[in-house]
């Protein structure tokens, strides 16, 4: 909550501090570019950084610009979505582009989601630079960094407006730091690091694949306390869903040993169900009465309704079906221990079991068939 206000007083304050920038400076020429407002946020999660940029270009000369904007992204920076139509140019420390045509005036707002490898160094505690060219002259920048440890910048113009601070929400650390009027040159952020568990790289792997689900429109937004909705689970669903692909993957090629496969295989599918009930409990919610328990154990919910998987196609392959098969066999377990507690009756566990062990029979034949190609 607090970081709300800070950030309401941030755009507040640039407000005034760039409440003359939209004039031209003497000797400008024609057509001539500047960065109105440039938000970025470094996100620290697992073994890598991701970065959100939020950048308003805006014609600030007496003519037409009509050419491309850049930004440069740093080191080993990896692009992963942008506005618009783009162009990526290099390797390491490429430059994203995208051609304008602004009038005097005029503005367009542009962003863009990376992730970094960051270089660390260090023995117990590792430390780590981040570092962020400015290509034009920066009316207002705004700088949240969100970090396991502490951060400082040593960038001149930026202020410090909020130093490390834990915040209970994110449960993270927050820094937040603003610049006006600032000139083209590097921002540096120096922070601490720590040792990067593999349950940690794959944590970083879901909240990029979040960033990237729930940002199609890049801006930088302050952070409140809210209740989890339908939309925000379905989310983190797909994450989920979207890891443990990933370390199916890594385990095929050998990336990672049987045992973390399987400790971690067995914690995502155990959030990925414990996010399909939350999601069933908010359907209860506006559900007629009498349909209540149905629809909350069906093995729809589960996204794999008989009717669905007799309307298979080419697309689909054995990886998704082996997904589908694992999912419904984590669902048997779930009403398995269900029944043991008490919190449904042996009718329903018996129902529910037959109607699962159907599913996860016609999966598993199918799969079978695909192996011995005949289909």
């Amino acid at each position: 909550m607090k970081l709300n206000y800070l950030l309401s007083f941030c755009f507040i304050l640039s407000l005034i501090l760039v409440a003359g920038a939209h004039d031209a400076p003497p000797g400008m020429a024609a057509g001539e570019i500047v960065v109105m407002e440039h938000d970025i946020e470094v996100r620290q999660e697992g073994g890598i950084l991701i970065i959100s940029e939020s950048m308003l270009f805006n014609n600030t000369g007496d003519g037409v610009f009509e050419g491309k904007v850049i930004t440069r992204t740093p080191g080993n920076a990896r692009v992963e979505s942008a506005t618009g139509q783009f162009h990526v140019h290099g390797g390491e420390g490429a430059h994203v582009c995208w051609s304008l045509v602004l009038s005097p005036g005029e503005s367009a707002r542009m962003g863009l989601v990376y992730t970094v490898t960051p270089h660390v160094s260090g023995l117990i505690w590792k430390n780590s630079i981040f570092e962020k060219e400015l290509q034009y002259p920066t009316g207002r920048l705004i700088l949240v960094a969100i970090t396991e440890r502490d951060v400082v910048a040593s960038t001149a113009g930026l202020t410090t407006m909020q130093e490390s601070e834990y915040d209970e929400t994110l449960g993270m650390n927050v820094a937040l730091f603003v610049g006006a009027n600032m000139p083209p040159q590097r921002v540096r952020l120096a922070m601490e690091w720590t040792e990067v568990s593999t349950a940690a790289q794959y944590a970083g792997v879901i909240a990029l694949v979040m960033v990237l689900i729930a940002l199609p429109i890049l801006k930088i937004k302050s952070r409140g306390i809210k209740k989890e909705g339908r939309e925000e689970l379905e989310y983190r669903k797909k994450a989920l869903l979207s890891t443990l692909n990933q370390i199916e993957d890594d385990h095929q090629a050998g990336e990672i040993s049987e045992v973390e496969y399987q400790e971690l295989k067995s914690e995502y599918e155990k959030n990925v169900i414990k996010i399909m009930k939350k999601l069933d409990k908010i359907r209860e919610d506006t559900a007629e009465p009498e349909t209540k328990r149905a629809a909350s154990r069906s093995p729809d919910k589960v996204h794999m309704p008989d009717t669905k998987i007799k309307k298979l196609g080419a697309k689909e392959n054995i990886k998704e079906l082996k997904m589908k098969k694992d999912a419904l066999i984590s669902m048997l377990k779930q009403i398995e221990d269900d029944y043991k507690a008490g919190a449904i009756t042996k009718g329903e566990y018996q129902e529910l079991k037959s109607e699962y062990e159907d599913s996860a029979i016609k999966i598993m034949r199918r799969l079978d068939e695909m192996r011995r190609g005949e289909i």
